[in-house]
């Protein structure tokens, strides 16, 4: 994903948001001055959907719980 060289990074925690994002992640996205948006799973993929057509956009998604 890194190598993509993305402005955003879309993360989905999963249906029910358990899933937790690193510290090293926000700090390498803010380090980078990259975007990151963290959401359930669902709304995650729209989300992406909205700024994968106006930026270069990443997306990393947890599809359990």
């Amino acid at each position: 994903m890194w190598e993509y060289n993305p402005e955003i990074v879309v993360i989905g925690t999963g249906s029910s948001g358990k899933m937790k994002v690193s510290g090293d992640v926000e700090d390498f996205c803010s380090e980078k001055e990259i975007r990151l948006i963290v959401l359930k799973t669902a709304e995650a993929v729209i989300e992406f959907n909205v700024y994968s057509g106006e930026k270069k956009t990443a997306c990393g998604l947890h599809l359990t719980c």
